[in-house]
Order: structure tokens, then sequence, then C-alpha cells
């Protein structure tokens, strides 16, 4: 384990207190208690049954993914885009997954765990606006969505717009029992899936919130406020492990560094904490540059998109494999060209729910946007965008739109591709010399 999957595992054993079980033993103020309690649980069973804990973490990894690739997104992903997975398409979709994401279920990481909650959390959502809702799958949204809010903190404001559907759910006249459903049994959930926040905040920092507190330190500002200035001056952030690199590798933004204060230190992100940027300090600085802020959010899109490497924690950060960028870049023109074909089909009046679901899943990786991307921030697009290609196109939702002109653009989208990553890898900060491209 590295970097911050080591720090999971660690925080996993915390909450074992003179031997026993405890929840009070817990108390870490940047991330909050499910996860850890998550791998506790996993340690647990690993000396229950004897075997190695990475191992038996790995597999329950592995059980996860499969759970997520072939039954939770196909489901979601099907219902938003109003198609029926068949095998085929739910077998290339899986496949298309873990042929960009595999290694990520090595380490001990919050990230998709935090998106099956989410993933769930949506799902156990009524079908559409008109359709019943029954208890259990109101207290499981409830739970999955506050959990998903716990494990990562930007899923919050998906948290807050579910709320907000269940809020439109009822004022569309909904029957006694539904109200009894969405009044009762989704806060319900909610309550208990963060009542243990609570309480632990209410011990190591004297406030009831209920949500993970986001701070590294008591007197720093929240984690993503620091990710909103650290995004001015990095486009895009990896974590090598290899011999090459430094272990952050920063692939800096020459105009956001002339806008930011600069003390010579050899990461700019502690210059960045130096100068303590506030949101109102940020947000002045959007007001006064909005062309450059239109240009790096932008950038941060297409390199949050840009998937790279298989793992969040890279050995070798180049040459990068010519083929996989190809493979992404061929899908991600494709989902653009019939994106922009089908938008002109969808009606708000007659799909309005499932564009709120895409919303909801989508909310908290638009968010993440303006930070010092890594590509595990943009999970919910990436996951609805390769979706849409598989379960709409090769699905039979709707034909390639005039396929004569759609295979030159999205040549011409893989060339634009090719373009923007090499002008990326060509600020990587303090990198030795390095060829970017290599067949395989």
């Amino acid at each position: 384990m590295y970097g911050d999957a080591a720090a999971y595992w660690s925080l996993a054993r915390s909450f074992v207190v003179d031997g026993h079980f405890s929840l009070a033993g817990y108390g870490d103020l940047l991330r909050g208690y499910s996860v850890p309690l998550f791998l506790h649980g996993v340690q647990r069973g690993a000396q229950i049954l004897a075997v190695d804990e990475i191992l038996l973490f790995r597999i329950v990894s592995a059980l996860m993914g499969a759970a997520l690739f072939t039954m939770a997104l196909p489901t979601l992903i099907s219902r938003i885009f109003n198609v029926q997975p068949s095998l085929f398409t739910t077998a290339v979709f899986s496949l298309l997954s873990v042929a960009f994401w595999h290694d990520h279920f090595l380490y001990s990481l919050s990230d998709f765990p935090a998106l099956l909650l989410l993933t769930v959390g949506l799902l156990c959502l009524p079908r559409s606006i008109t359709d019943s809702w029954d208890l259990v799958s109101a207290v499981t949204s409830g739970v999955c969505l506050a959990l998903a809010a716990n494990a990562r903190p930007i899923y919050a404001v998906s948290l807050l717009a579910a709320v907000v559907l269940v809020g439109a759910y009822l004022a569309r006249g909904a029957t006694q029992r539904r109200v009894a459903a969405a009044l009762i049994a989704f806060p319900i959930g909610i309550a208990v899936a963060l009542l243990p926040q609570a309480r632990i905040n209410s011990r190591t920092l004297g406030t009831p919130s209920p949500f993970a507190h986001g701070r590294t330190a008591p007197k720093l500002p929240n984690l993503y406020v620091q990710q909103l200035a650290w995004g001015v001056v990095i486009q895009r952030y990896e974590t090598n492990i290899g011999p090459s690199f430094p272990v952050a590798v920063m692939f800096l933004d020459p105009a956001g560094k002339a806008l930011m204060p600069d003390d010579s230190l050899p990461d700019p992100r502690a210059s960045i904490a130096r100068s303590r940027v506030s949101v109102r300090s940020y947000a002045r600085l959007v007001v006064q540059h909005p062309v450059f802020f239109v240009l790096a959010y932008s950038r941060h899109l297409f390199n949050g998109l840009d998937v790279a490497y298989t793992s969040p924690y890279v050995r070798r950060i180049a040459p990068r494999s010519a083929l996989i960028a190809f493979a992404n870049y061929v899908i991600l023109g494709l989902a653009a060209v019939q994106g922009l074909a089908r938008i002109r089909r969808v009606r708000v009046r007659d799909h309005g729910w499932q564009l709120a679901i895409a919303a909801t899943f989508i909310l908290a990786a638009l968010l993440a946007i303006p930070t010092a991307i890594e590509c595990r921030f943009m999970l919910p697009i990436w996951m609805l965008m390769y979706g849409f290609v598989v379960f709409d196109v090769l699905g039979g939702g709707s034909a390639l739109v005039r396929p004569w002109w759609t295979v030159p653009v999205v040549a011409l989208c893989a060339v634009a591709c090719f373009w923007l990553a090499a002008s990326t890898y060509a600020h990587i900060l303090d990198a030795p010399r390095f060829e970017l491209w290599s067949l395989w």
C-alpha cells in the first residue's frame, strides 16, 4: 500500500482499543469512518480465516468490482438512457472498465467503494417520478447515498441533489404510502449512516456535524478549497512509485502559475498553502481572468478523461502506450459525436427524471474539474460516457450518425487528443528527459 491507500489501511486498525472494537478509536480529521471501518472488517475477517490480509482485501475488492461493472453500473446507465442491456453489451462494458481501471482494485482507496454506494443509492430511487417507492428501497437509498458522501466528502453534493429529487417526487402528488416511504424511511437511512460520524466529530472536534471534517489539520482550510487553489497551477496529478520521477508528479500550467504567489518552493502546493487562498479570493480570481479559467477547466476535463494508467500508483510515467491512448481517444470522440447527435432528440418533459439522475451521478465529478485533477476524480463521467457508447450505440439504442463523416470526425478528435496530451506532459515539474509514446 502507498500514499492514501496506506493511510486508509492504517486507519482501519484504529478501531481496536485495548484489544476490543471501539468507534472511539477513530478520529481522523480528513477521512470519514466508512471506508476504514470496511477495511477493519476485512482485516478482522483475515484473522478469523487465518489468511493474508492483503490477499483477502484484494479478493473482496475484485468481487466489489465485479458487482459494480456487471450489475450496478449497467443497470443504472441503461436506465438513464432507456435501453435494455444485453449479455454482450454488459460484457463489453465490463471488459472496457477492467481494461482501464483494474489495478485500482489492488489498493485500499475510497474511489470505487464510494462509486458503488452512489450507484446503488441512485438505483434504489424510484424509476420515474410517478413510480411507487417501497420502504426498503427508501432506507437503502438513504444509507448508500450517505455512506458515499462519508467515503468521499465531495459526494455530499450528490446526496443533497438526491434529497432535492425526493422533494420533487413528493411535490408531484405522491400517494400517502409513497409519502411515508420518502418522509420516514429515506431520512432514517441517511441518519443511520451519518450518526457514527456525528459521534466521532462530537468527541474529536466538539461539534455534532455528521459529515467528515475534510481537513488535513485543524487550522488549514477544507481540502476542496486547497484543491481549487492547486488546480490553478496544477492541471493534472499522478502518484509515481517508479525510479525516474518524484513521487508527486505535477503537470503544471505555466499561465496559472503566473496568477498565483510563488516563493520559489520546490512544491507549488506548499507555496499556495502559505498564501491561504479562500473561496472568496478564488472567486475573485475567476472573475478577473475568465478566459484563462475556461481554458484551464477544459484542459482539466480532458486530462481527467485521459486515462493513461490502470493504477493510481504508477511505476512508469513515460513512455505511455500509444495503443491504449488511441483506444481511449476513439471512445471519447465517439461519445462526443453520438452525444451531440442524440441530445437533439431529448425532451426534458419526457426524460426529466433520467436527466436528473444522470446529473446527480456526475455532479461530484463536475465539481472536481477545477481541482488538481486526477483521473479517478472523473469516474462517474467516465462510466456514464463509456456506458453510453456501449449500451446506446452497440446495444442498438441509436445507430451511428452518418458513418461517412463520423469516422473522420472521430479520427480528428483522436489527433487533437494526442496533441493535448503531449502539451500536458511537456509541463511535468522537475521531469527528466523522456520519450512520451511507445507502441505498447
